[in-house]
């Protein structure tokens, strides 16, 4: 008696080819995910260089001059590990209400690794903090 088998076999070398197939979509996946890490971990740091400028700025009490200076020295010093260091403005003035606060701002440039279709070629993060000032 001669046994028929039901079970249909893999043509050999399939795998081969899905792998072929699926390699370049994944690739892309995994590099799309670094980049988009990298953006958000640059978007954290220069919000925290604003707040480390802010809480430098806010110490300084507002009967004297802003310590510009100071205050773009210590937010510059959080950015350390960024490329190349954003640009920091610091302002000052009083609200409505008559307070006075500091207001940091930095800007910073991040380019992908690579050019994805509908993405910019450059990606702008601006963050801005404002803190009241000591009072005198």
């Amino acid at each position: 008696m001669v046994r028929v088998s039901t079970r249909k076999r893999k043509p050999r070398g399939a795998a081969a080819v899905e792998l072929a197939l699926l390699l370049p979509m994944m690739c892309f996946i995994c590099v799309a995910a670094i980049d988009f890490c990298r953006a958000f971990a640059d978007a954290m740091t220069v919000s925290e260089c604003v707040h480390v400028g802010a809480l430098r700025g806010m110490l300084a009490p507002a009967s004297t001059p802003l310590p510009t200076a100071t205050i773009e020295a210590a937010a510059l010093e959080r950015a350390a590990r960024l490329e190349t260091p954003p640009e920091i403005v610091v302002r000052s003035g009083s609200d409505a209400a008559g307070t006075p606060y500091v207001e940091v701002e930095a800007s910073y440039v991040i380019h992908p690794l690579f050019n994805y279709p509908g993405v910019p070629e450059t990606i702008s993060i601006v963050r801005t903090v404002r803190m009241r000032r000591t009072p005198s």
